[in-house]
């Protein structure tokens, strides 16, 4: 989950702790707010295994006397820093998400040139290391060999044709080098 859902979750323990305030007392008083709680939904929320409804959000500062930016962490001078944060953390889970994708498309069409033999010179483009060597590097840092290795159930690495095989290799090559560049 996002860096905000691990803020709510720890900052509503902290409070709720300090407070001296159980989690069946926070449950019943949103019940009271009209959300149906048990201590066992507060206590997922606490852990960060369940995200906050923003009415729900606005309750539970409300039920322990707090303002939703304290309770958000953002009435202070690491609110900026906390926003941001959050913010590069959700775009590097979609740039991993992504760069999967990507790679996987890439295999997939190589897969598909492999099956069809003969390619037109306009396929044959996308089926080929060139158009890998342009990929950005980033596809490396979400271990897209890995993922796919694993999707492919390595016993059948051996069985890829010309094309998938191709890709692959450069794939793991693009890995190492952006593994040995930022080692280095």
């Amino acid at each position: 989950m996002a860096a905000h859902d691990e803020q709510i979750a720890r900052r509503l323990r902290s409070t709720r702790e300090s407070l001296g305030v159980s989690q069946e007392a926070l449950a019943e008083l949103m019940n009271v707010r009209g959300h149906d709680f048990r201590q066992q939904t507060v206590n997922k929320i606490e852990k960060n295994q369940r995200r906050v409804l923003a009415s729900e959000l606005v309750a539970l500062a409300d039920s322990l006397g707090i303002s939703v930016t304290d309770l958000l962490g953002l009435g202070s001078d690491r609110a900026p820093l906390l926003v941001s944060g959050a913010r590069l953390e959700e775009a590097t889970r979609n740039l991993q998400h992504a760069s999967l994708a990507y790679a996987r498309a890439m295999l997939g069409f190589a897969l598909a040139a492999d099956a069809a033999g003969d390619l037109h010179a306009n396929d044959a483009y996308f089926a080929t290391e060139s158009l890998i060597r342009q990929t950005p590097g980033w596809i490396a840092t979400a271990d897209v060999v890995g993922s796919i290795e694993a999707t492919l159930k390595n016993n059948q690495t051996d069985a890829l044709g010309e094309h998938a095989s191709s890709v692959l290799r450069a794939l793991k090559a693009e890995h190492e080098r952006f593994h040995r560049e930022s080692d280095g």
